[in-house]
């Protein structure tokens, strides 16, 4: 009887290391897909095709929907919200990048595209709060002297700093318009 059940739980865990197979291989499958999917839309955003490169990465996204890979969510929605930038898509552009800030909040390129998105839409408070958001992770960021990105993130820093300048300009000019239609 124990030789049985000895056989019968050798069995089970057979079957399991198979289902683990299984799953593992289509999970494989699944990202060899999505990034198929990714390369293709990086490739038809760098052709200036924005409307194929918007549908290769929701194709992506759509694939990805029930795996836990924020990461990938987050770049991906982050590139869509590109996409439409390019077509002035600046609403949806700032729901893709609020959606990848929400589930991976440490994606300061999602907070960077969204502020430009508020800019392209005259929100130029919710601009100026996302540009500063990402100046401050930036510096932060450059505290860690073990992360490559933080050189690069410096001298983007820079050109922030730049847009920022624009849009108190920008706020100023509209300011100054409406003292004048007031008159």
């Amino acid at each position: 009887e124990e030789e049985e059940e000895e056989e019968e739980e050798e069995s089970k865990l057979v079957i399991s290391d198979q289902m683990i197979k299984k799953r593992l291989c289509e999970l494989m499958s699944l990202v060899d897909i999505v990034q198929k999917l990714k390369t293709k839309g990086d490739a038809a955003f760098r052709d200036g095709k924005f409307h194929a490169a918007h549908g290769f990465y929701s194709k992506a996204l759509d694939r990805i929907l029930n795996v836990k890979n924020r990461h990938m969510r987050a770049v991906l929605l982050c590139n869509r919200a590109a996409s439409c930038m390019s077509f002035h898509g600046y609403e949806e552009a700032i729901e893709d990048c609020s959606t990848a800030l929400n589930i991976a909040p440490y994606y300061n390129k999602a907070l960077l595209r969204r502020a430009r998105s508020f800019v392209m839409l005259g929100k130029y408070q919710a601009a100026l709060s996302d540009f500063h958001s990402y100046l401050k992770e930036i510096k932060e960021n450059e505290k860690d002297e073990s992360n490559p990105a933080a050189a690069a993130a410096a001298t983007n820093a820079v050109h922030v700093q730049r847009e920022i300048q624009q849009v108190y300009k920008k706020m100023q000019r509209e300011k100054m318009a409406k003292m004048r239609e007031s008159r």
